[in-house]
């Protein structure tokens, strides 16, 4: 009776392991893809292998989805698996750009010939959203600069009175200087918030992009007054017994508030793309707003310092307090 019941037990057994077919899947666990910036397809690649004798012709992948249905399986390639040989399976997938979430499914793989009995074998997969495709790292560092650039022709047309030759004292930046307060302070607050609570999945800028929008617009924040103290010249001494000195112009004055003005309105501008991110969708376009009515009072606030400074007879004010020299006791004050 057991030998009758083994010997009708191992045909069986047989049967159904070649119902099965030779094709199995050796990844371990999920795979992940994500999408490529501006890019609407990508693969996937994983390895399949084949434990039968004859080669196995692969005739379908197909994506299932158990979220979005965006996502597609496209063309793979190699077609062919080889006898007792494991194969680099790559497919490609579509409908990727317009992502918002990540989608996870199932990649199926089916052989063409039926006959084989191959059942099908299956990849876990999860498609995870490309970065942003938006332009706006280069709009912002280049609307920015260019908005600082026509604002200090402006102020250099309407200050009308002295040349831009004459000398000015040197510059001076304390906590009253709000305008650059607010850069530096927003720049490692940007770094810190978006660290922290930044969406895994933003819509328009990535983290990175906006990690380094931060980061720059702090170190432009101090280009400004290092090409004021870089470009001074030497002043001879015309007292025995008086100190050597170095004087700015007018015109190094003008240059270094329009890197600080430039850093101040793109560093206002990264701050509402953060804050866009972190809000609802309706929400988004109240930070844009008022990121563009803080650069609107930069501006006017860089118009009326600036004006004041390159209108200022620095010579004349020294002389009223006691001294000859220009640079002394005055010093004028950045943004």
């Amino acid at each position: 009776m057991s030998l009758a019941v083994l010997l009708i037990a191992v045909p069986s057994a047989r049967a159904q392991a070649s119902d099965k077919g030779p094709l199995s899947v050796l990844n371990v666990g999920p795979l992940t893809v994500s999408g490529e910036k501006g890019m609407d397809e990508t693969k996937a690649k994983f390895t399949v292998l084949n434990s039968g004798s004859e080669p196995v012709r692969i005739g379908e992948v197909k994506f299932q989805a158990s979220s979005s249905e965006a996502v597609k399986a496209g063309t793979f390639h190699p077609e062919d698996i080889p006898p007792e040989e494991a194969v680099r399976l790559v497919v490609t997938l579509s409908g990727v750009k317009g992502l918002n979430e990540e989608v996870t499914g199932q990649l199926v793989v089916k052989n063409e010939v039926e006959k084989t009995k191959q059942l099908p074998v299956a990849q876990a997969l999860t498609v995870t959203p490309a970065a942003p495709d938006d332009p706006w790292p280069m709009v912002l560092i280049f609307g920015s600069f260019l908005l600082a650039a026509i604002v200090a022709l402006g102020v250099r047309a309407m200050a009308g009175k002295g040349r831009l030759s004459e000398p000015v004292p040197d510059p001076k930046w304390s906590f009253s200087s709000w305008a650059t307060t607010l850069t530096a302070l927003g720049a490692a607050f940007g770094v810190v918030l978006g660290g922290v609570t930044y969406p895994p999945f933003p819509h328009h800028i990535s983290k990175v992009e906006l990690t380094n929008l931060n980061v720059l617009f702090g170190l432009l924040l101090l280009v400004g007054p290092f090409l004021f103290e870089a470009s001074r010249r030497y002043v001879p001494v015309k007292k025995e017994g008086d100190k050597p000195q170095r004087e700015g112009r007018k015109w190094m004055l003008l240059v270094a508030s329009t890197f600080t003005l430039w850093a101040v309105v793109g560093q206002i501008g990264a701050l509402g793309l953060l804050g866009s991110e972190l809000v609802p969708p309706f929400w988004d376009v109240v930070c844009g707003f008022l990121a563009i009515v803080l650069a609107v009072l930069a501006a006017r606030y860089f118009i009326q310092t600036t004006r004041e400074q390159l209108e200022t007879d620095w010579v004349k004010e020294a002389e009223k307090a006691g001294s000859g020299e220009c640079c002394q006791p005055h010093s004028w004050s950045l943004l």
